[in-house]
């Protein structure tokens, strides 16, 4: 019997999608065969510019996607539905009842860290008692011949960023009150201790009934105490959490996180949803982070001028830079959505609010001062330490791969 060689299989992959010749593969192939060397071809072929990190990465994955079981502990797997970061997400079905359910199947590199399992697992616990309306449901959590997964229920719709994709922008009353909805999931999940950490469009699914269901509670949490190396490059690079709905404090690297940063990606959601356009962009992830800290979005108003006052204001204040300025609990906020959503006025003024989108004058921990202009030789600056930082890091890791 052939024993299965995941490396052969990946050159194998690079040559059907013409990222590189049948005679290089050879080559490389030859190479580890001849020389013993403990690094890989696909790091080989790396070294000599034949693949890019982010392709091999993405082989890598497609190589372990094919090996995958069809079926896991009585779930067969129906296809594949998305990728994040950390995992994938299969449609599956529970094949005792017939009862369609959606698998998240972690990626492999989180599999190898034991503290990352034991938080995956103690974290989807938790997630299983939330039951809002609004939240997708976890079902349970599994592991079988080293895959880790969840069960979840399965939303049959598009995601709120497929939406406004779609549409352009959401009219403001109906987006005020998707919103509304989720900030009731978002209260539960802060009731039992839960920040998740990654609210945004992409993970807000739109039942076909109209119900806005967040998902991905659970897995969105801060693991900056996890000794692997690999999963703290990812995560270094911005894997938990998107930069354009991450709060400021998140941005900064502020481990103890409470709901309030929530809060702002919620309100950050909802600019996005009403005006079309996420309040920051820019070309990497690492510029956009910067700009969260130490610029002011574009004010709703000047996007949208239609927009009205009371849904400005609520946008502002959940977007205020200091977590001291948005809304002190959820039953505040749902009182302030459901008024600007009435046209009612609201606790605060547009004009007192939009002060509080303004980074107050002080030096972060990003080490540079924040002003409310934009600054781009700051910005390079910071930009450059965050990847200068991570390609530190990246030789340090290939540097003990070698000495193993």
């Amino acid at each position: 019997m052939q024993r299965h060689d995941p490396e052969r299989d990946l050159l194998e992959m690079a040559v059907e999608r013409g990222l590189m010749s049948p005679a290089q593969r050879d080559e490389l192939l030859a190479e580890r065969e001849t020389t013993g060397l403990r690094v890989s071809p696909a790091r080989l072929a790396v070294e000599k510019g034949l693949l890019t990190e982010e392709a091999t990465r993405e082989l890598e994955t497609q190589v372990w996607l094919k090996r995958l079981p069809p079926e896991l502990e009585g779930y067969r797997l129906v296809r594949l539905l998305g990728r994040g970061g950390m995992a994938v997400v299969f449609e599956a079905q529970d094949v005792s009842i017939g009862k369609v359910v959606a698998i998240k199947v972690l990626l492999p590199e989180f599999c190898a860290s034991d503290t990352y399992l034991a938080r995956f697992h103690r974290e989807a616990r938790i997630a299983a008692k939330l039951t809002h309306p609004n939240t997708v449901q976890v079902f349970r959590a599994g592991e079988v011949e080293g895959i880790h997964y969840l069960v979840m229920e399965y939303v049959e719709g598009e995601t709120l960023s497929e939406v406004i994709r779609a549409r352009g922008r959401i009219p403001e009353k109906e987006a005020v009150e998707i919103v509304r909805q989720v900030s009731g999931a978002v209260a539960e999940a802060a009731s039992l201790g839960i920040v998740h950490r990654d609210i945004k469009p992409g993970n807000i699914l739109m039942s076909k009934w109209g119900l806005p269901r967040l998902t991905d509670f659970g897995i969105a949490r801060e693991f900056s105490d996890i000794p692997d190396p690999a999963i703290q490059m990812s995560l270094t690079m911005g894997v938990v959490g998107t930069p354009t709905y991450m709060s400021p404090e998140q941005a900064r690297g502020v481990r103890s996180l409470d709901f309030r940063s929530d809060i702002y990606s919620l309100g950050a959601t909802l600019y996005h949803a009403v005006t079309g356009a996420a309040p920051f962009f820019a070309e990497t992830p690492q510029e956009t982070m910067v700009r969260v800290v130490s610029e002011t979005p574009p004010p709703p108003r000047t996007v949208i001028p239609e927009l009205s006052e009371g849904t400005a204001a609520v946008i502002c204040r959940m977007m205020a830079k200091e977590p001291s300025d948005r809304y002190p609990s959820f039953d505040a906020l749902e009182a302030d959505l459901e008024a600007a959503r009435d046209g009612e006025a609201t606790s605060i003024s547009y004009e007192e609010a939009l002060r509080l989108l303004r980074p107050s004058r002080k030096v972060s921990s990003f080490g540079v001062e924040e002003t409310g202009k934009s600054n781009p030789w700051r910005i390079a600056a910071v930009a450059s330490a965050v990847v200068l930082a991570g390609l530190f890091l990246l030789l340090m890791i290939r540097s003990c791969a070698a000495a193993l």
